[in-house]
């Protein structure tokens, strides 16, 4: 599949990879969870008010997160490829109403999410050539996917997303 761009025909690789490229820029970036807030905060408090998970699998969750190493970085929690805007010269990320402090995997396994929801072959090229760029596994990234599927849980999605973040969930615990 190519997209045009002007007179010029571009492949999914090549704005995923402006994308990738892009994260791992804002990734880059430190961020005091003191002024911006904290992503696990936000995880933890997601994740206890979602009503179809029932309270041991939120205890499995919740100790999952409490494991998991949480770096002090820019993580802007919505980023995806609607989310930016891409001009002759400039590339420009919008949206960053949920943005916190936090870790950067957590913030590529929301992406990841994200764009599978609409092309879980588009994600999984996603995910390849964020890890080709930085160097992080796939399976670093996902060690976070069953604490973002839960918290993705308690914003409004499809009844068909809904169960496939449960199918998700129930897979990793």
């Amino acid at each position: 599949m190519k997209y045009v761009k002007g007179n010029k025909m571009e492949s999914p690789d090549h704005y995923l990879t402006i994308c990738a490229q892009m994260q791992q820029k804002i990734d880059a970036m430190p961020a005091d969870p003191s002024v911006i807030g904290s992503m696990t905060d936000r995880l933890y408090k997601q994740i206890q008010i979602v009503e179809t998970l029932n309270q041991e699998q939120k205890i499995i969750l919740l100790k999952k997160l409490d494991s998991m190493m949480s770096d002090s970085k820019l993580f802007h929690g919505d980023f995806h490829p609607f989310n930016i805007i891409i001009g002759e010269s400039t590339v420009t990320v919008i949206d960053w109403v949920v943005s916190s402090s936090g870790d950067v995997l957590a913030d590529v396994t929301r992406t990841y999410l994200l764009i599978s929801e609409a092309s879980a072959k588009l994600a999984k090229r996603y995910v390849h050539i964020y890890s080709s760029l930085t160097g992080i596994s796939r399976e670093e990234i996902f060690h976070w996917i069953p604490i973002i599927a839960a918290a993705r849980l308690s914003e409004n999605v499809s009844e068909g997303e809904h169960k496939r973040l449960l199918d998700i969930i129930k897979e990793f615990i």
